[in-house]
């Protein structure tokens, strides 16, 4: 598929999140994807500093509820209110050096946009190999989907490292049958420094 049509079948299932504070002012934004007709998964980080997150998807705002927080993967499972359109799921085996990609995620709070790149690398860390690459991803990109041309969801973006502005990663969806709810510091802290999406 063109970016144009990846656009127009899965755009609106990747949405932007709001994260509100105890007082009720934004915390903070970042993005998600519909993995399941009323299930969204984002970056744990994106949720910090935030006691209620919202979906927006479309032109409509969902009230989320929070299922497994794994902060070890930095993969966190929500609960949305309406009805969602959930992406294929695919595998980072699908994935290899030169394969084009698409991000899709809601950069700096403002709309869904998509951007395109190809895989430099399969990076190894502890849990297994992360997908970097060259798509353009910024601020609020974090949680947003990385996507084959085939339209199957291969990773979540998450950082970058410091000062290399085409060194982007995305953690593979595979992870999300390892999730669980626990504590840690996450994944990307072993690629020295990370810089998170949020």
């Amino acid at each position: 598929m063109t970016s144009t049509e990846m656009f127009s079948r899965w755009g609106g299932s990747v949405g932007r999140v709001h994260v509100y504070s105890a007082g009720g002012s934004l915390a903070g934004t970042g993005s998600a994807v519909a993995i399941g007709t009323s299930t969204i998964i984002t970056n744990c980080h994106v949720l910090v500093g935030g006691v209620r997150a919202e979906l927006q998807i479309g032109g409509q705002r969902m009230a989320t509820q929070l299922q497994v927080a794994d902060q070890e993967l930095d993969l966190c499972r929500m609960q949305v209110s309406g009805t969602l359109r959930p992406v294929p799921i695919g595998s980072v085996s699908d994935v290899h050096n030169n394969v084009p990609v698409f991000a899709i995620g809601a950069p700096g709070g403002g709309p869904v946009i998509i951007t395109e790149g190809v895989v430099t690398t399969l990076h190894g860390i502890r849990a297994g190999n992360v997908i970097q690459t060259t798509a353009a991803v910024s601020p609020g990109s974090s949680g947003g989907g990385l996507f084959t041309t085939n339209g199957k969801l291969v990773g979540i973006v998450t950082f970058q490292q410091r000062g290399l502005e085409q060194r982007n990663y995305a953690i593979p969806v595979d992870w999300l049958n390892r999730m669980e709810t626990r504590e840690g510091s996450g994944q990307a802290d072993e690629v020295i420094p990370p810089v998170y999406y949020n």
